[in-house]
């Protein structure tokens, strides 16, 4: 019962339409960043799309099927159109969707930014100012590192587990469809714990699962709804239409969450601890590769 209550309170912080409208109405840079995140991923990510494929490809194949005609060919079931449709295709994507992409993980990164400062001034009046120095002795440094590279790599990991999860028989979509709530759930308040180690924001949510089920599943719906009936573009500018939204109410969240202390390390059970083995065994095995390449020498400053 204490499981379903959480989960209840994780979609309900999900959707805090007060939150939102806290943030908008009480920072204008808010609305400018929001605006410009719904033109770059609406506008320009969809809309390309659509007239792509809606307009361009069936006037390319409008114009090459008379000449197949022409020399006997059906388009319909010949490999010329087939090669046809890959290469328009491959065009599109090298051209213009994957350049795209790129450019706007990088700015809807620099947006998100902006939008979670000004979320936290509004909705933590109180909350200190994240410290990004590092100190320049070679162990900081090498912390630091270690911190991003864990940061980094531990998040495919989830996704594989979830991967090896879907194969479970009757069972393995429900629990892909939990992990992948957990996964959104980090991407969401990874903006409120910036200050935290990396691998205690994992270990909050291993200990605060039903709330996180609840809150990732909210947040990760728009994205699998346009991901399952649109595709994998169109879904990708859903997600980052909505993602600040999500932030926001991550932000904004006021539910008392069972806390890790830094020396804690034993829970109850690992919830990702597939995807701890797996991230543990690919660094070590990275760095037997670099010692490897390296002829065992260490990089002295």
């Amino acid at each position: 019962m204490q499981a379903i209550q959480q989960i209840w309170r994780g979609m309900r912080d999900g959707i805090n339409v007060l939150a939102i409208h806290r943030v908008f109405s009480g920072n204008n840079s808010v609305s400018v960043k929001f605006v410009d995140i719904l033109v770059f991923n609406f506008v320009i990510n969809f809309g390309s799309l659509f007239v792509f494929q809606n307009y361009c490809e069936p006037l390319i194949s409008s114009l090459f099927n008379p000449l197949l005609q022409s020399n006997g060919i059906s388009p319909l079931f010949s490999y010329s159109s087939i090669y046809l449709h890959w290469f328009v295709w491959s065009l599109f994507y090298s051209l213009w969707a994957i350049p795209v992409f790129l450019i706007s993980f990088i700015l809807n990164g620099h947006w998100l930014s902006v939008i979670s400062e000004s979320a936290s001034n509004v909705l933590i009046p109180n909350s200190k100012k994240s410290s990004s120095s590092v100190g320049l002795d070679e162990r900081s440094i090498s912390r630091f590192l270690a911190k991003q590279v864990f940061a980094t790599t531990f998040p495919v990991m989830i996704v594989i587990q979830s991967t090896v999860c879907s194969f479970i028989p009757h069972l393995g979509p429900f629990i892909t469809i939990i992990i992948c709530a957990w996964l959104y759930s980090l991407y969401c308040f990874d903006y409120k714990w910036k200050d935290e180690n990396p691998e205690k924001k994992f270990k909050i949510i291993e200990v605060n699962l039903a709330y996180f089920t609840g809150f990732g599943f909210i947040a990760g719906l728009p994205f699998t709804l346009a991901t399952f009936f649109l595709g994998f573009w169109i879904g990708y500018a859903v997600w980052f239409l909505f993602f600040p939204l999500f932030v926001i109410n991550a932000i904004g969240s006021n539910e008392p969450l069972t806390l890790v202390k830094d020396g804690e390390t034993q829970l109850k059970w690992g919830a990702f601890k597939l995807a701890k083995g797996l991230n543990r065994t690919f660094i070590n095995l990275s760095v037997v590769l670099i010692r490897f390449f390296t002829g065992g020498r260490s990089v002295k400053s």
